[in-house]
């Protein structure tokens, strides 16, 4: 898909030079930039406009097979530009730290491409970012502190191999408007901090593939549009003293869809408080922990359970035939 949105302003020769060499470095098998000039055209299908007498506000080229490295001076160049789309493309090489002087920016994604090295701390400065889609590259390194007072932000989505290090402990109060967080398949470590529950717009969370540990904090009653939380693939625990208290708290969450909690250190039985989730509930994965004794009798009330998946752990007893009762 390629999209290109222009203001009404005139574009300068540097403008039309650096896209044109954007897209002359970037070499796309069969794409319509293979016939790109800066005047409005029509291709295969395809709809995309850089029109002469306007600059640039919006790149969108999300969908296509370009490869080759974003221009090192794009950011220099384009500087009224606000979105920025190349997802899902096989573009190569660093991220131009000059994106971070794109001071009217607020999407920038560059999911599903394969960029290397670390993510710029110099994005901090993009102070109207309010989108920022980066998973599945090949970054490495931390996520720079700076990233965190972008206030604005509300999706970040951050999913790696080889990111590393821990969660603020006043995430909180970072990121007021955060609607999507997603750090899955990194390297983070540590306690999941109570403040993170402090997000009330908060739809989406995902921590799930890294190393998180301890206790996960009992406090989503606040987040009352939660709708997906992947916590699977970590070491967080429960037992008969502590541990299993979260549950009664997602019971305030009246919109949850997805609970994932698979392979972490659960253990002894499933509180009573599991059945009195919310009816929207459509998936609930339990399996690979150390959870024994029997399903719940009252599992029947998730009327809306699409997927129940409990393999690989300890239970035992009879099926309940709440399970088999007609909805």
């Amino acid at each position: 898909m390629v999209v290109l949105m222009t203001s009404q302003r005139a574009t300068s020769s540097d403008e039309a030079g650096t896209l044109l060499a954007f897209t002359a470095g970037l070499r796309a098998h069969g794409s319509v930039l293979s016939s790109w000039t800066v005047a409005p055209a029509y291709a295969a299908g395809r709809v995309w406009h850089a029109a002469v007498g306007s600059s640039l506000i919006s790149l969108r080229l999300s969908n296509n097979q370009l490869h080759g490295r974003i221009p090192g001076e794009l950011g220099n160049k384009l500087t009224i530009l606000q979105g920025l789309s190349l997802r899902n493309n096989s573009l190569t090489g660093a991220i131009p730290v000059s994106l971070s002087n794109l001071s009217s920016l607020y999407q920038l994604d560059q999911a599903k491409n394969q960029h290397v090295g670390p993510i710029p701390s110099e994005f901090g400065n993009i102070q109207c970012l309010k989108f920022l889609d980066l998973y599945e590259n090949n970054l490495s390194g931390v996520l720079p502190h700076y990233i965190y007072n972008l206030s604005f932000l509300k999706d970040v989505q951050v999913e790696e191999k080889i990111l590393y290090g821990t969660i603020p402990a006043d995430i909180g109060s970072r990121f007021p408007s955060i609607e999507i967080l997603s750090f899955l398949d990194n390297r983070f470590s540590g306690a999941i901090p109570y403040p993170l529950f402090n997000f009330s717009a908060l739809i989406k969370l995902g921590l799930a593939g890294n190393r998180f540990s301890g206790y996960v904090p009992p406090i989503f009653g606040s987040l009352k549009g939660l709708t997906d939380l992947y916590l699977n693939d970590n070491q967080l625990e429960a037992d008969d003293r502590k541990g299993w208290e979260f549950i009664t708290s997602l019971t305030n969450c009246s919109q949850l869809h997805r609970l994932v909690l698979g392979n972490n250190s659960f253990s002894v039985q499933l509180p009573s408080s599991n059945t009195n989730l919310s009816t929207t509930l459509q998936t609930l994965y339990l399996g690979d922990n150390r959870i024994s004794g029997a399903i719940p009798f009252d599992i029947g009330n998730l009327v809306g359970l699409n997927i129940l998946e409990m393999a690989n752990t300890s239970l035992s007893g009879v099926l309940p035939e709440s399970i088999g009762s007609e909805r």
